[in-house]
Formats: C-alpha cells, structure tokens, sequence
C-alpha cells in the first residue's frame, strides 16, 4: 500500500510550467491537452493542484510547456526577442515592458445595478480585490430619482407621503476559487444605510370635544440594515463584467419611523384587538449589475 500512495504523492505534485507569448511564465498541473486547449489546474503554495479550480488555456498564447520531467514542448514561435523575468512581468529587446496574463486579472470593479432602475435607483458599485483575489472590500451609492416611493420599497411606502433620498453602504465579499474562473461564486455580507422623507401623522383632541385633528409634519427617517449576501461574477470579456446577487437580512426599526409605521399598520385595525408593535424588520437586496475592471 506505501508504493501507490507515494506515487499518487508525487503525481499530486508535479508541477508543470507553462511560458507564454507575452514572456510571463506560470506553474501549474496540465491535465489535458487538446487541439486548441491546454486543460490545467493551478498550484496552491503548497505545491499541490486546486481542486475543481481547472482553467482552459488557448494554445494560441503559449510559447512552450516544460514538464516536470524536464521535457518541452514548444507551440509557437513568439514575434518579439523576448526574456523571461520571475517577477511575471515580461521585456522585449529595445522596447518598455508588455502585459503579462497575470496584469490583466483587473484588480478593480465598478459596476451599476440595471435591476435598480425598476426601482428610480441609480446604484454604483465599486470593488477592490485583494492581491490573492480571494476577498474583495467594496462601497455602493444609491440616488432615487422618483418624486415617491413605490411597492418594492414597501416598508418605507406605508408612510405617508415617503420619499426615498438616498443609499450608501460597504461591503466585503469572498471568493472561494480565487476569481480562476470565467464564474466565481462569491458570498459576504453588506451594510446598507437608508435615507427617506414622510409626513408624519399626529392626531390632537380638540380641547372640551370629541373631535380630532390631524396634523402633517415633515420627518425624516433611516434604514441600517445588515445583510447576508451570495451570488456570481461572470467575466464576459477580459474587462467587461455581469455580477448578480441576492441580500437577505434586515434591520430595527427607529424614532419616529418606528412610531409613524407601528400608527401606519395599526390604522385599520380591527377594533378591541391588540396593535402591532414591529421593532424589526426584514431586508431583501437584489443586484443584476454590469460593469467594467481596472
């Protein structure tokens, strides 16, 4: 039993080397090789491949292969005289530096919520990924440009003559495989603050009558909410991006929003039965967003 297991030891770490056109070179395991594709999975620093993280590279932008058995195999011829240099950046002869593979995995996000326009919200993302990729801290703003609210904002709707104003929140998101595939699933979480205007609605007793007055008066009220997020990044081309998303969470309820939407739920209440008292809230997020890496 020792001689399979050490054999599959060493297969498990063999490492293959591949050297590409625009002189960067990258360690990986080679699984497949076909017409057009080389089937690879890249090597963690501990020497051994990603599992279920294999990437397609075109042959078409490969120099040559060298093996761990120390044989090559070249694939192209390249159009500059080029040097490998081991900090993965590559020089040609005479001229500046060129781009290697590993500068053109964007490091940079920015993005707009085409589902937020359902909604009169124009949303801006933007996201920094950390050098490994696999975490990305990121910021988003919102401006509502409808003169009111409508249904998908119904917690701020049931007030009386709301207005919602404005997002802003901060994010952080985690990439399990690191952003080594056209699709990368991500998961974090996000903290969105809410801003909005309403009337609020107070009723007085005329004095020595049975009568009531209603007064308006402008309010204005906030959202804090915390939420669980989980969704996709596809990369369409090397810099254009769709990324969608689901938030679930929630957040308490405050001041006088508190007390306009508890007077809000209860107005229609049948009578002699308890009022509602809400003090929490849930939140529901949904991004369907477009944008572009820097």
């Amino acid at each position: 039993m020792v001689y399979p297991l050490l054999i599959l030891t060493l297969f498990l770490k063999a490492q293959d080397k591949i050297y590409f056109l625009d002189g960067s070179c990258s360690t990986y395991k080679i699984l497949e090789i076909n017409d057009a594709e080389l089937i690879v999975a890249p090597i963690s620093e501990s020497g051994t491949p990603f599992i279920n993280s294999n990437e397609t590279i075109l042959k078409k932008n490969v120099l040559l292969v060298e093996y761990k058995n120390g044989s090559v195999e070249i694939y192209n011829k390249s159009k500059n005289d080029l040097r490998y240099n081991p900090n993965q950046k590559s020089s040609a002869k005479g001229s500046h530096s060129q781009t290697s593979s590993e500068d053109l995995n964007f490091s940079n996000f920015g993005s707009l919520n085409a589902l937020a326009l359902c909604n009169a919200d124009l949303a801006g993302f933007y996201e920094h990924t950390l050098p490994e990729k696999k975490y990305g801290l990121g910021c988003m703003a919102t401006y509502n440009f409808n003169p009111t609210t409508t249904g998908a904002n119904a917690f701020i709707d049931i007030l009386n003559n709301a207005k919602k104003n404005y997002d802003i929140g901060v994010f952080a998101n985690v990439y399990p495989n690191r952003m080594r595939k056209r699709t990368s699933f991500f998961f974090g979480i996000l903290v969105k603050y809410t801003s909005f205007n309403f009337n609020s609605v107070i009723e007085e007793k005329v004095p020595n009558s049975t009568s009531i007055t209603i007064k308006y008066v402008p309010s204005q009220g906030s959202q804090l909410a915390s939420l669980v997020t989980a969704g996709f990044q596809t990369n369409m081309t090397k810099s254009f991006f769709l990324k969608y998303f689901l938030g679930l969470g929630g957040y308490n309820l405050r001041g006088s929003y508190k007390e306009q939407f508890n007077y809000a739920i209860n107005t229609n209440r049948p009578p002699n039965t308890a009022p509602y008292n809400k003090g929490f809230m849930p939140k529901l997020y949904v991004g369907i967003n477009a944008g572009f890496a820097f």
